[in-house]
């Protein structure tokens, strides 16, 4: 988990680089749109998942499929940070180029396909 917590920081050090400056005032009226609306109940939805599978995580602990479980959660993790980036631009708190959060989808993808795997290799 320690790794994790490296490239997490490394995420966001690397995103708050690029990151400018809003021009604008902060638009608290986006969120209120049915787009923001719609963006803040799939957040909301993203971080009970994220809680679900941090408690079956602590259910299998030390088990063979803790290791797919962190791969999950760690994909939670990602995409809640994709969609903070997103929302975040909506209401231009800050504006951080795109590729940012499509990387940070790429990296959801990328650790959900490596549980996937780990739970097809000892479930077969």
């Amino acid at each position: 988990m320690n790794k994790s917590k490296y490239i997490l920081s490394g995420i966001f050090l690397i995103s708050f680089l690029f990151t400018k400056t809003a021009n604008a005032a902060v638009n608290m009226n986006a969120l209120l749109s049915t787009a923001g609306i719609a963006d803040m109940v799939l957040l909301l939805c993203i971080i009970i998942c994220l809680f679900w599978s941090m408690n079956i995580m602590s259910l299998v602990r030390g088990g063979l499929m803790s290791k797919s479980w962190q791969m999950f959660t760690l994909g939670f993790l990602f995409l809640i940070l994709a969609r903070i980036v997103i929302i975040s631009a909506t209401i231009n708190l800050f504006v951080v180029p795109e590729y940012v959060s499509t990387l940070l989808y790429l990296f959801m993808t990328i650790t959900w396909l490596i549980g996937i795997f780990q739970t097809k290799r000892i479930l077969a």
